[in-house]
C-alpha cells in the first residue's frame, strides 16, 4: 500500500479505471517498472521515470479485460 501510495496508483476494479494522479519517487530512484499489477480481470504494467524535476508515468501493456488509464501528472 506504500507504494501504491507514493505512485498515485488508485485503481476502481469495478468502474474499470486505473487512476495515477501525481506520482513521486524517492531521490534515488530514477526509473521504476511495476509489472503484473492486478485491477480487477486486468493486468497493467506500469512505467515511472525522472525527467528533471517531474516524474512521468507510461502505460506499458493492459491484459485481460479492458481498462481505462486515466494518468494524471502535476
Amino acid at each position: 500500500m506504500m507504494l501504491q501510495g507514493v505512485l498515485g496508483i488508485l485503481p476502481d476494479a469495478p468502474a474499470g479505471v486505473l487512476h495515477i494522479r501525481s506520482p513521486q519517487l524517492p531521490r534515488f530512484l530514477r526509473e521504476l517498472t511495476v509489472e503484473n499489477l492486478r485491477i480487477g480481470r486486468s493486468t497493467v504494467a506500469l512505467q515511472f521515470q525522472r525527467h528533471r524535476s517531474q516524474i512521468l508515468a507510461n502505460l506499458l501493456s493492459i491484459e485481460g479485460d479492458p481498462l481505462h488509464v486515466q494518468i494524471e501528472l502535476p
